[in-house]
């Protein structure tokens, strides 16, 4: 089933609420990560990554039988699996050193605390919307940090960081 035909079934229930609305967001952005190498996804429009609890969640918000269904016979059962517990040993927090006032959580993160995380860079990159990205041997990953606050930072580099 091609992507664009999954995401048009869709729907908004009666009643959205910002729960729906960020969640649907989270789905879209989903499925076209899954997309975005391919012309269409796969068959049933899912990546087989997603856990079954989302499924769930998928479910209480869309009302279509058929697209939870198909959530479930691609899920996964829990995330030991997936990278949630993989450890990195490098961290690099980019941003550009102009817009660092635009966040203040990041700012006060990158002020005080980024020097008590071993194996975190600070990089200023002109331009750069605030990212994490971690590194283990040839693994990688990016994630966006501009809506978090310090302490969720703090938490993440905790629990991904290699002590």
């Amino acid at each position: 089933m091609a992507c664009s035909n999954l995401v048009k079934r869709i729907r908004c229930p009666a009643k959205c609420g910002r729960d729906y609305l960020l969640f649907s967001a989270l789905v879209f952005r989903s499925l076209l990560l899954a997309c975005a190498d391919a012309d269409s996804c796969t068959d049933l429009g899912f990546t087989g990554t997603q856990l079954c609890s989302d499924c769930v969640r998928l479910a209480k918000y869309v009302q279509d039988a058929e697209l939870t269904s198909d959530c479930q016979s691609s899920c996964v059962e829990s995330s030991s699996a997936s990278s949630s517990t993989k450890k990195y040993s490098k961290a690099f927090l980019e941003i550009g050193r102009h817009m660092l006032s635009d966040f203040p959580h990041i700012e006060t993160f990158v002020r005080k605390k980024a020097k008590d995380y071993k194996g975190l860079t600070v990089i200023d990159r002109f331009g750069a919307l605030p990212r994490l990205v971690l590194k283990a041997g040839k693994d990688r990953e990016t994630i966006r940090i501009d809506k978090w606050k310090t302490e969720h930072i703090e938490e993440f580099l905790q629990d991904k960081l290699l002590h």
